[in-house]
């Protein structure tokens, strides 16, 4: 995991200079739509699930995130209860589907009890994202996030569990819904990929440092990019 850098900022609106700290106080009070205040944000996530059915052989996840991302040796490690229930490697580059986004679909034995959870690592065997359904899973000292939806009887073999919403990264998405019908393997029809609007430049500082920073939204006056960059240590 990472942390989020710090960001500051300035904009100038009617020909007048905004003080950096009135600035940040407005971010403090009002937030930036789809930007959590702290914690990592997750550029691969896991995208839609479905778990019952175990005898049609149908049970899959899907990971969605950036075109091009390299998923060869990445795994899904399922989780029912504390127990390990079955480890998926990955294969595969993500596609672009939409805005230069995609996703990717594998068969895996999902567990269908509850609490469960599914467990992203990539190529090294970090922790990238660790979701649960029916309760929160702890392992390891990690506990998993419950996506608040569960599949039931009533689910059938065509339906899932599915992201919702419109960002870039997982916590962009407004949550989880379930027992929609299924999209493996393309984007979920409730949902949509923003484009990525980041123009990267570089910011002079004293000293004649330079440092790259990016400007992800429009400010809250909707007419100025706020400058967001790591301070220097």
């Amino acid at each position: 995991f990472f942390s989020t850098p710090f960001a500051t900022s300035m904009s100038l609106h009617f020909g007048l200079l905004w003080p950096v700290g009135f600035t940040a106080l407005l971010l403090l009070i009002t937030g930036v739509p789809g930007v959590s205040a702290s914690g990592p944000r997750h550029a691969t996530f896991i995208n839609e699930i479905h778990y019952t059915n175990p005898a049609s052989n149908q049970q899959v996840f899907e990971i969605a995130g950036k075109a091009g991302t390299d998923l060869q040796d990445w795994t899904v490690v399922m989780y029912e209860g504390g127990t390990v229930h079955d480890t998926v490697t990955l294969t595969g580059a993500i596609p672009d589907q939409q805005e230069g986004f995609g996703t990717l679909a594998f068969q895996g034995n999902i567990p269908s009890t509850h609490p469960s959870a599914l467990a992203l690592k990539d190529a090294a065997g970090n922790l990238v994202q660790f979701l649960s359904y029916g309760g929160v899973v702890t392992v390891g000292g990690e506990t998993s996030k419950d996506i608040g939806v569960v599949e039931s009887g009533a689910t059938t073999a065509v339906q899932s569990m599915q992201l919702h919403g419109t960002g870039q990264t997982y916590e962009d998405f407004i949550g989880w819904q379930a027992d929609l019908q299924q999209s493996f393997g393309k984007v979920n029809d409730n949902q949509a990929f923003a484009a990525d609007q980041e123009q990267d430049c570089d910011f002079d500082e004293e000293g004649g440092k330079k440092v790259t920073f990016y400007c992800p939204y429009e400010s809250i006056l909707m007419e100025h990019c706020y400058k967001c960059f790591k301070p220097p240590d």
